[in-house]
Formats: structure tokens, C-alpha cells, sequence
């Protein structure tokens, strides 16, 4: 059984015992083929006959052609939206959001200014994980995913449903690098 991949994650870690020399970053590299979600259920009831998944693991090349066997090169991993955080412009300012977002104006009362300053929406909203779905499939892109969110950021049950113009990702940790030809999230180690 090969041991490598969980030698470089913990090496990246600085876990005691565990030391590699050279840029680590030149074996982490990791091709996004598909990106899903899943609400409601055990993440590995999900994966159960998953079709995609399926898919992918029976077409896809390995890079090591010498063993008959599953490789550890194709690798489920799973992200969480763990926090949120909102910032309010008023009056609206194209620069912040770039010139392509159309902004979602409120019309508020004086009645309404201070509720206005409380946020439309809780962490485990299901409109946070619909918007970070769509924004990494319109990001990268992935062959197997075969809707694409082109009109991203207007998707329903998205931020902009609730009342947000633009959202952003911000990863805070991410022990490889996830790329395609139109996207790459270089690795965010914890330290």
C-alpha cells in the first residue's frame, strides 16, 4: 500500500517525525474532475453508487500504469462552509464588486436602517453551499460537471436570493493544490 500521500499531508503539517525536503508543492497537484454537494444525509450514503463518481473512477487514466490496481491519484475530498461574513456598501460601489455585477439594491425605510444591518442569512444556510457549488464550477470548470453556472453569480437559491450582490470564497485551508485549465486554488497550510 502506498503511504506517500498521507506522508506529505503530515510532513506539511510539521508533524513530529515526519520531515521532507524539496518544494512540496510538485506532489500535490490534484486535477478537479467534479464538483456536487450534498444536503440532508450522511456524506457517505451520497457516495453510494454515486454516478459521477462512478464515472470518473472507470474513465479516467492513471498516471501509474505499472500496478493493476485503484490508484491513490483520483481522491475524494470534502470541504465545509465553516463560517460567513458580510460587508454592506452604502451607497454602492462598482469598484468593490467590478463593473459585470449587477448590484441587488434595497430600498429600506429609516424604520428598516438598523435591521438592515443584521445578516440575511446563518451559516448553515443551504443558499451558502448552492453559492460555493456554483462559484467553483463556474471557476473550474470540471468535464464531469454538465451544468456549468455561466450566468454565475444569477443562480437560484444562491446569495443573490437572499439579498447579496457578490460573494467570495476564502479558503483557509486547503493541503493541495486543486487546478484545471481555467482555475487553480494553490494549497493553504496550517501553520
Amino acid at each position: 500500500m502506498d503511504h506517500t500521500p498521507k506522508l506529505i499531508h503530515l510532513a506539511a503539517l510539521k508533524i513530529d517525525g515526519y520531515a521532507l525536503t524539496g518544494n512540496l508543492k510538485d506532489y500535490i497537484d490534484y486535477k478537479v474532475h467534479y464538483i456536487g454537494q450534498a444536503f440532508n444525509q450522511d456524506i457517505w450514503s451520497r457516495l453510494t453508487g454515486h454516478e459521477k463518481m462512478q464515472s470518473i473512477l472507470s474513465r479516467e487514466a492513471l498516471f501509474d500504469n505499472v500496478g493493476n490496481r485503484n490508484s491513490f491519484e483520483i481522491a475524494l475530498i470534502l470541504m465545509e462552509v465553516t463560517g460567513f461574513s458580510e460587508m454592506q456598501m452604502l451607497p454602492f460601489q462598482s469598484w468593490m464588486v467590478g463593473e459585470k455585477v449587477e448590484p441587488v439594491i434595497h430600498k429600506i425605510s429609516e424604520d428598516e436602517f438598523m435591521k438592515f444591518g443584521t445578516t440575511f442569512i446563518e451559516v448553515g444556510d443551504k443558499s451558502l453551499t448552492n453559492e460555493v457549488e456554483a462559484l467553483l464550477i463556474n471557476e473550474f470548470q470540471p468535464e464531469y460537471n454538465k451544468i456549468k453556472f455561466k450566468n454565475y453569480p444569477k443562480i437560484s437559491n444562491g446569495t443573490r436570493s437572499k439579498g447579496y450582490t457578490k460573494s467570495t470564497l476564502q479558503v483557509v485551508h486547503n493541503p493541495v493544490t486543486f487546478k484545471t485549465d481555467t482555475h487553480t486554488i494553490e494549497p493553504i497550510f496550517m501553520s
